[in-house]
């Protein structure tokens, strides 16, 4: 393929890529490219309560995970959607990565054709640490990533810097502020993916085996509610509801999801639906976690 052929599909793609990756439900128009996964729950726990509760997107939550603990969650939505997701925890720094991958994008004329031109894919990744302090009753933390996407031959590099604080209101009670995702990316070619940047505040319970968490944000779901609850401390229930705007910002949709894991004391596994009513489909996530 020609280096002025590719030039025009990548210039092409990047006016349709909206509309590509929107009609796979990634809602790009809320976030300006496809690092939307930015938003998108990288655990087992996270995505069965509808939540962004992993410290690469609620930095203090590190203080919520088991210490010591290693974590390998995969997801998979439609063909040739899917992602993987690794979380190492060891108090007060935890390490994350988190990789989405799309193939079997394709590529045509404007005259309609029975095959494609060619077909491509596209990809995106981010590596990053989160660091927590506590003062007292305050805990602090902040995460920062190093971004990496890539389509055709053009690639992308940037940061992305996520904080949190959270402070004990009540015995059984947290409260947590924070904002996602401020950064930059520089050019894929002659354009630039914008990171969905956003506020985010939660109210979180947990007694009893119980825990109830509530967020309102402004990214593209700003109410979640979801809920976790553990018996006979080995089986951990996980659900919860996502509020959105639909795709023509006239109204809103609701997500649910749910999950679950059994741990087993040096090891855990896990599975979850996110967002099951979805119009392709849930996704569907599995994992593993070991502490060390």
């Amino acid at each position: 393929m020609s280096f002025i052929f590719k030039l025009y599909a990548y210039n092409r793609f990047r006016r349709l890529s909206g509309f590509i990756l929107m009609t796979l439900g990634l809602n790009l128009s809320a976030a300006g490219g496809g690092l939307a996964v930015l938003q998108y729950p990288i655990t087992v726990r996270s995505a069965g309560m509808g939540q962004l509760l992993d410290p690469a997107n609620t930095p203090t939550s590190l203080y919520r995970l088991p210490d010591r603990q290693a974590d390998v969650s995969a997801w998979q939505w439609i063909s040739g959607v899917n992602g993987l997701a690794i979380t190492v925890n060891r108090q007060p720094v935890a390490v994350t990565l988190n990789y989405f991958n799309i193939e079997g994008l394709q590529y045509r004329d404007d005259v309609p054709t029975e095959l494609p031109r060619f077909e491509f894919g596209y990809s995106n990744a981010a590596v990053g640490v989160t660091i927590g302090r506590v003062f007292g009753k305050i805990q602090t933390a902040v995460n920062l990533q190093y971004l990496w996407e890539r389509t055709l031959d053009y690639s992308a590099g940037g940061v992305d810097l996520n904080l949190a604080a959270a402070l004990d209101i009540a015995e059984r009670l947290l409260l947590t502020g924070g904002v996602r995702n401020v950064g930059f990316m520089s050019d894929l070619n002659s354009e630039s993916s914008e990171l969905p940047t956003a506020a985010f505040l939660q109210v979180g319970y947990s007694g009893d085996g119980l825990g109830i968490t509530g967020e309102l944000s402004n990214d593209d779901f700003p109410v979640k509610l979801g809920g976790e609850y553990t018996f006979l401390s080995i089986i951990h229930l996980y659900g919860g509801l996502q509020v959105g705007r639909d795709v023509d910002a006239a109204g809103m949709d609701y997500y649910p999801s749910a999950g679950f894991e059994l741990d087993f004391q040096t090891f855990t596994l896990g599975f979850a639906l996110h967002q099951i009513n979805h119009v392709l489909g849930p996704r569907q996530y599995i994992a593993l976690a070991w502490r060390f």
